[in-house]
């Protein structure tokens, strides 16, 4: 019961094990030439999006697995040490053109009734190429940006609660039962605002949350340095 409430935390089990993984990964991406390290992409990738939708290879999880997250590290590591530099209207444009293809593709399975349980696996899954690539490019284009803000700093620096807290198992089911009642009872104009609400209310509750710990365990460190020092 308990691994399977926690299902909802599989990015948490997936980054540990990148994480142990990561002094490993890390020997082959400072040894690996370009070529060599540009050809075990391509066909990790490669692999990746055939491997995922054969029956009997169920480990891929659709991009929900550390397999997954191997190959994004990769790439993000060949990006850096080969110093691969996309113009931001550039990451911009192959962005948004990825998502037109996913909505299009989308509409495409719903509207004509596709239920080929292999194509709907490529393009619903985090390992779909098209997402691959778009995700990739939104981060390239917000590398590019020089924002410089408090505000933005001071809520990042909660995502990670803010994951926790919605992916929980009670307010997951609270959150989607609640969304889908707004949704039911109110339309139009309405239903916008007592949406954006209730989004907003459910996206600042775990930041508060967060910056109470932090302040605590701040208070909780500088107690036990002061501690350390005294002894010493």
């Amino acid at each position: 019961m308990l691994f399977k409430n926690a299902a909802g935390y599989w990015f948490i089990w997936a980054y540990l094990i990148l994480y142990v993984l990561s002094p490993i990964i890390n020997a082959y991406v400072s040894q690996a030439n370009k070529k060599e390290f540009k050809r075990t992409l391509l066909l990790f990738f490669m692999l990746t999006a055939i491997l995922a939708n054969t029956p009997g290879y169920n480990f891929f999880q659709h991009g929900f697995s550390p397999i997954s997250f191997i190959g994004l590290y990769l790439l993000i590591q060949y990006i850096r040490k080969f110093n691969v530099d996309i113009k931001a209207h550039t990451s911009l444009t192959l962005f948004i053109v990825c998502v037109i293809f996913n909505t299009l593709i989308e509409f495409s399975l719903k509207r004509f009734e596709i239920s080929n349980s292999v194509i709907n696996s490529i393009f619903n899954g985090y390992n779909n190429p098209l997402t691959i690539i778009q995700s990739l490019m939104l981060v390239l284009f917000f590398s590019k940006l020089k924002i410089k803000s408090n505000l933005i700093n001071w809520i990042s620096a909660s995502c990670l609660a803010i994951y926790l807290f919605h992916m929980h198992f009670c307010i997951v089911n609270f959150f989607k039962e609640n969304a889908n009642r707004i949704y039911i009872e109110h339309g139009g104009i309405v239903y916008f605002l007592y949406i954006s609400l209730f989004i907003s209310v459910f996206f600042i509750i775990p930041i508060l949350i967060d910056k109470i710990r932090i302040y605590c365990f701040n208070r909780i460190l500088k107690i036990t340095k002061k501690d350390v020092q005294y002894k010493g």
